[in-house]
This record gives structure tokens, C-alpha cells and sequence, in this order.
């Protein structure tokens, strides 16, 4: 790469490089379309009460955007004697899960704490899908803003999958035309 005052210019090769690999992306999305219909993933929230693990899953499609929990998900609050999962467990929407997944009460030391579901978490997922609820329950096409918070706070990208073709929720969101509503602003906070 070359300096030029404030710019930096890209080699040749370097570009070449960049577009290759969006070619990839934009190949990975279609056929990801073509064979599955969908994007989406799913995300370990810790167990309930009951000792029963809580997954969060949606699925994006050309239209719509569709989430369903194994359980309520305020069940893994401590309040309601859940325990809420300790790291950050997200898969691809039809990998298999795993169990055993450790949770707040399990861990002794107060090391690591990236990727702790939160109350704060919790609350921010029940926004987003009250969100949601607003444009499917009048049967019309969820804004990109939705897809972009789902996928940032559930699973974003298939990079670590190596049964489906590589690529991230950006790149379907672009194959099948989402887009925010003119004036269309949300974040989810809470």
C-alpha cells in the first residue's frame, strides 16, 4: 500500500484480493439462499428453574424474520430461579446443541467475563423482538435494523461452519432487498 498525504491506495493486488473475497461472500449468500431459504442462527441464554437449557433462534427469510425460544426467556433470570449462561455459546440455526453449557452459579472464579448473557441482554432481545412483532404482525417485511440486531446479538456470520458456505447476515440482507422505512431509527436500548 502506498501513502499519499492522508490517503492510502491499495495495490493491485490487494484490491484484487478484496474483491475476491467479497465475490466469495456474495456466492456464499446465494447459495445459502438457494439451499436453505434462510439465515439465522441461535444462542445459549443458560437454564431455567427446571435445569432445562434456554435457546433464542430466528431465521431471516426473503420476507420475514422469525423468533422462538425453547422456553420464555426470562426464565434464566436468578429472580425467577433461572441461571444465565457464562459464555457465549452461538451456532448456525440447525446445528446440533450441546449441553452442559456452564452458567453464573458454576463459575467460582471472577476471571473472564466476555460473552456472559446479562439481564441487560435479556431485556435488549425482548425490545428487539416487541420490535419485530410490530412489522410481522401487519404482515409487512422487517426493516434491515431488525435483521442487523438479531443477527449482532444471536449469530451474525457462518465463518465458523463448515458445512454452510461462508458469508454474513449483511450479505443476505443485501440478496433480498432489506431495507429501513424512510426515517426508520432504533437501537434496541434499553
Amino acid at each position: 500500500m502506498t501513502n499519499i498525504g492522508t490517503n492510502v491506495l491499495m495495490t493491485d493486488t490487494a484490491l484484487e484480493t478484496k474483491q475476491k473475497r467479497r465475490q466469495e461472500k456474495l456466492e456464499g449468500a446465494q447459495k445459502i439462499s438457494d439451499k436453505y431459504g434462510y439465515f439465522g442462527g441461535q444462542k445459549y441464554l443458560g437454564i431455567n428453574k427446571n435445569g432445562k437449557d434456554v435457546w433464542i433462534t430466528y431465521k431471516a427469510t426473503k420476507d420475514t424474520i422469525e423468533v422462538t425460544s425453547t422456553f420464555d426467556i426470562f426464565s434464566v433470570l436468578p429472580e425467577n430461579g433461572g441461571e444465565l449462561a457464562d459464555q457465549r455459546v452461538r451456532l448456525w440455526s440447525t446445528a446440533t446443541r450441546g449441553t452442559g453449557y456452564p452458567t453464573y452459579s458454576e463459575i467460582v472464579e471472577k476471571g473472564n467475563k466476555r460473552g456472559r448473557v446479562t439481564k441487560n441482554a435479556i431485556l435488549h432481545l425482548e425490545k428487539i423482538t416487541n420490535e419485530l412483532t410490530k412489522f410481522t404482525a401487519i404482515g409487512k417485511k422487517p426493516p434491515r435494523t431488525l435483521f442487523r440486531l438479531f443477527a449482532w446479538n444471536i449469530y451474525s456470520g457462518t465463518w465458523d461452519m463448515h458445512s454452510v458456505p461462508n458469508c454474513n447476515w449483511d450479505d443476505l440482507a443485501n440478496l433480498w432487498k432489506y431495507e429501513d422505512p424512510e426515517s426508520y431509527y432504533f437501537t434496541g436500548q434499553i
